[in-house]
């Protein structure tokens, strides 16, 4: 998902049970998006670490005085944590992976964009690098 739409997530737009995250969109879409179990496990060791149980109002990244996180800290602890990657680097290797996978339709939903053509244009990559290939041996 993308940073803004990560720092405003809440617990009640997760559903262990279902693995999955509701993701609401600026027009008032919603989309849900599969939690892998790794993912899972870390989210309810979180949880786990409040005194009381979250209410579905508040954010599950916070700070630990209680104030929700900042985009500096998400893109700071994410090359910290990869590397070197941002959360918009992830994002798109996410979607690349999943069309390259022939699936467009699901990096659409998972996307959240309006139409194919906007998910289309993580095929351009792909496109450049076949020519790169090519012109390589021919």
């Amino acid at each position: 998902m993308r940073t803004g739409k990560l720092i405003a997530l809440c617990w009640g737009q997760v559903d262990v049970t279902m693995k999955m995250v509701l993701i609401k969109g600026e027009d008032q879409t919603e989309r849900y998006v599969p939690l892998p179990d790794d993912l899972l496990g870390l989210l309810s060791q979180l949880e786990v670490a409040y005194a009381t149980p979250p209410t579905v109002r508040e954010r599950v990244l916070t700070l630990a005085n209680g104030k929700p996180v900042s985009r500096s800290w998400v893109e700071r602890t994410v090359r910290r944590v990869s590397g070197s990657a941002t959360p918009a680097n992830l994002r798109h290797a996410y979607l690349n992976k999943v069309v390259l996978e022939q699936r467009l339709e699901d990096a659409n939903r998972l996307a959240g964009h309006k139409t194919l053509v906007a998910t289309a244009g993580y095929q351009q990559g792909q496109v450049q690098d076949l020519k790169k290939k090519y012109q390589q041996y021919f």
